[in-house]
């Protein structure tokens, strides 16, 4: 269609200032929509904006009425399945990758993220069928890492978990011998494999003969800072940027809030955060960020991301975690730093070439050193404390008594509060 002149106006007027004043954007952007209802475009550009501004909810009440205006609209359908199956809703993303692919056979992406919808729904060979198609449409040959690599989520015994990993070294082992070519790792590949951890093995030799795999298969991600070239480092406080999604009220937000309040009292040091992805700005968020003398939400690019952070110019680069994120993990593959350094928020080794110590404690480590470094491709530094300092919650009355959940009153009671990935079989 043609849209009304002054439709485009709005349209274009919303375009030059949605990364500078979003808020004018939506506005602009819902005026166009106004002016020429049939249109789109402004619809499905303001659900864009919603996205990226953490409006979930709105950006997909958006992508629902672009649809209802452009229902062959193959992309439409990728962008709304995207934005579902990142909110877990992953039937419902499942049949919208099965419609873009029914409007354009041809076209790979459809294929690949319902590869990975049915991934994290933990239908394995599903997901397999889907990355064969996904691939027999002419997508990128890294996606072999996702279709090879896959790993159940919970385990249903441990025989069934015990396979699942044998086979994911021997894919590890074909993929070492005959690596593919990379050109965008977050898009083609799983990154680190998470659930690794909770395989009680030392991850050691495949996490790092996974990182060699991206290394040759995608060299540019061993990127350098131009800043490190200098030979001698600028006067004045030393720069700590922290890389995380998960800096707000999270696990791994929790784990480092205290070491934030802390750093934040010195004068000697200089705080920025850097977030991979748009996260929630609840309290804890608020409260890391105010110990930050720079913030910045990092771009959905792996080398625009690293050159940001490159700018700063920061001394040490700290990672919470490394194998839960995958531009977090990627961009540790960089040298942004010269010091570069990860911790337990995933604890296993990165087994990343660039990473130089691993932050422990010994109280979480075997006895002998010798047994700790064997686990580590980084250099581990032993804390005598904790790495943590996680505040008491605030418990706001009862949640009841042991016969409302009919347990018994004498018996001793012991809980596991994990997570039902992070327990094995063999517990």
């Amino acid at each position: 269609m043609n849209p009304p002149e002054n439709a485009v106006k709005f349209f274009e007027k919303a375009r030059r200032v949605e990364t500078t004043d979003p808020g004018s954007a939506i506005l602009f952007f819902a005026k166009s929509a106004t002016a020429a209802p049939e249109w789109s475009e402004p619809v499905s550009a303001l659900g864009d904006l919603l996205r990226k501004l953490g409006q979930t909810d709105d950006a997909l009440i958006a992508y629902g009425r672009a649809l209802e205006l452009a229902p062959a609209n193959p992309d439409l359908c990728v962008k709304r399945g995207n934005l579902l199956n990142e909110g877990r809703l992953y039937d419902a993303a499942i049949a919208d990758y099965n419609r873009a692919s029914k409007l354009k056979p041809e076209w790979f992406l459809p294929h690949l993220n319902r590869g990975n919808a049915l991934a994290a729904k933990g239908e394995l060979e599903k997901a397999r069928l889907a990355y064969d198609e996904a691939l027999a449409a002419n997508g990128p040959p890294g996606i072999r890492m996702r279709r090879d690599l896959l790993l159940p989520i919970i385990a249903v015994d441990r025989n069934s978990y015990k396979d699942a990993y044998n086979r994911y070294l021997q894919a590890l082992e074909v993929l070492a011998n005959e690596p593919p070519k990379i050109v965008n790792p977050l898009l083609e590949t799983p990154g680190s494999r998470f659930y690794l951890a909770f395989h009680g093995h030392n991850e050691r030799f495949s996490q790092e003969k996974l990182a060699q795999i991206y290394l040759t298969g995608c060299p540019n991600l061993a990127w350098s800072s131009p800043h490190l070239k200098r030979k001698s480092r600028q006067n004045g406080s030393r720069r700590i940027a922290f890389v995380s999604r998960f800096l707000f009220d999270h696990s791994i937000g929790r784990l480092c809030v205290g070491l934030f309040r802390r750093l934040g009292r010195r004068e000697d040091v200089e705080i920025a955060c850097f977030d991979t992805a748009v996260v929630p700005d609840d309290h804890l968020h608020r409260e890391i960020n105010s110990y930050a003398g720079h913030f910045e939400l990092l771009p959905q690019d792996i080398d625009l991301s690293r050159k940001t952070i490159a700018a700063w110019e920061p001394d040490i680069v700290f990672y919470p975690e490394l194998g839960m994120d995958p531009h977090a993990y990627f961009l540790a593959f960089a040298r942004i730093a010269p010091i570069q350094v990860t911790t337990w928020g995933h604890p296993i080794t990165s087994g990343i070439p660039n990473i130089d110590y691993f932050l422990t404690c010994r109280s979480a480590e075997p006895d002998s050193l010798e047994d700790v470094g064997d686990q580590y491709s980084e250099r581990v530094v032993l804390l005598d404390g904790l790495l943590s300092s996680y505040s008491r919650p605030r418990i706001r009355g009862s949640a009841g008594c042991r016969a409302d959940f009919d347990l018994p009153n004498e018996a001793t009671l012991y809980l596991l509060d994990q997570s039902h990935i992070k327990v094995h079989p063999d517990m």
